[in-house]
């Protein structure tokens, strides 16, 4: 009952998740990773999703029709954000040549919450990171 509890709840944070970038997956999903480690003072945590095909083409037509949407050519250019002090508040989307992203930094019931999401061109698996202080 325990592990049935335990995944139960890993589903709703990750629709929770999924709602703070503007998401909604419409189909089943699966958790296939999922663990956490405590760094900077805050809480962070990964899951890796697998998800339908339909989910992965709407997500991505998300993230392509947003109007801040970039190309990018290369992994060179990488959006980082390592002042987990500042308190800036962003949401960002880009293509890189393997995958697409969307990236957000909010505040939350008064907690700093950042998620860095990523969508794989051909693999229907969904990553993203959350670190929240």
């Amino acid at each position: 009952m325990d592990d049935f509890y335990r995944s139960y709840e890993r589903k709703n944070n990750v629709i929770k998740d999924l709602q703070t970038l503007n998401l909604r997956l419409n189909d089943k999903f699966s958790i296939i990773e999922n663990y956490e480690s405590y760094i900077f003072g805050g809480n962070l945590q990964h899951f890796s999703i697998e998800i339908s095909d339909k989910d992965q083409e709407k997500i991505i037509n998300q993230i392509v029709n947003s109007k801040n949407f970039q190309e990018k050519k290369n992994e060179n250019y990488v959006f980082l954000d390592n002042d987990y002090n500042d308190n800036r508040e962003y949401l960002i989307n880009y293509k890189y040549p393997q995958y697409y992203t969307r990236k957000i930094k909010t505040k939350i019931d008064g907690k700093m919450l950042a998620i860095d999401l990523e969508i794989g061109l051909k693999d229907h698996v969904l990553k993203y990171s959350k670190w929240e202080k």
